[in-house]
């Protein structure tokens, strides 16, 4: 069980704290990568951390190097930007997006974790910025649109959502604010003060995370026939925000 947390007098409280944990992962930039293990084309860049650089054939991943209580609820932060887009003639310009991934391979796991991927267990929130395939119907493997979110497990996304209705436009240069919220039971993401997606069931996290509830998370990305500069800019990670109901 949680905790009631103290208010100053006079304050009528009604609510319930969830139990306050520390945050175990806080960077406010990339200065400093401690604690992180880089794999692949990720590097850090004027105190980001790109995971691309805006030339075609890249994947770079980056993955806390201790494993994080996932499967009883967690919240995490972070800041992305997408620049530089460009393409081979006759593709659409910019890809193909950032996934921020649970996963029990390993801390040094080269795999970014779209949808298509690998059916390991992992569990992604993908932020997609490249068309897979025009035309197709089958939404559980192939995007809504180029500029979208989606919930991706064992290669297959669980849902997704069209961003350009929103306003929201991730190709568009600037930094975008995320918030990822699990409860045990659903994910719920924000993009810039949006909820986008709502408790999308993904129950435990169980196929993500290990016998004691915990998984390495990260981020991923890729570029292939069009590419662009894929930046994490700051990003925290830990248990549930104090005082915030589910």
């Amino acid at each position: 069980l949680g905790h009631f947390v103290p208010r100053t007098s006079g304050d009528l409280y009604l609510g319930y704290d969830p139990t306050i944990r520390p945050t175990p992962i806080s960077f406010s930039s990339f200065s400093s990568t401690a604690g992180l293990n880089l794999v692949g084309a990720s590097a850090v860049v004027g105190g980001a951390l790109r995971l691309t650089p805006a030339v075609t054939g890249q994947i770079g991943t980056m993955w806390a190097q201790a494993k994080q209580s996932c499967a009883s609820g967690f919240d995490t932060r972070f800041q992305l930007r997408f620049s530089d887009q460009g393409s081979f003639p006759a593709t659409p310009s910019g890809g193909d997006g950032i996934a921020f991934t649970l996963q029990k391979i390993g801390p040094t796991n080269p795999n970014p974790h779209f949808n298509t991927s690998p059916a390991d267990g992992s569990v992604s929130v993908f932020f997609n910025t490249f068309l897979n395939w025009p035309g197709s119907t089958d939404f559980t493997l192939w995007d809504v649109s180029d500029n979208s979110v989606g919930v991706v497990s064992n290669g297959l996304y669980l849902a997704q959502t069209d961003l350009t209705p929103r306003g929201i436009n991730l190709k568009d240069g600037a930094a975008h604010y995320a918030r990822v919220a699990f409860d045990g039971t659903g994910l719920t993401v924000w993009l810039d003060g949006v909820m986008v997606l709502t408790n999308v069931p993904v129950p435990g996290m169980a196929s993500a995370v290990d016998v004691a509830g915990k998984a390495w998370v990260g981020f991923g990305a890729s570029t292939g026939w069009a590419w662009e500069d894929q930046d994490i800019l700051s990003w925290t990670f830990g248990g549930p925000t104090p005082g915030t109901s589910f």
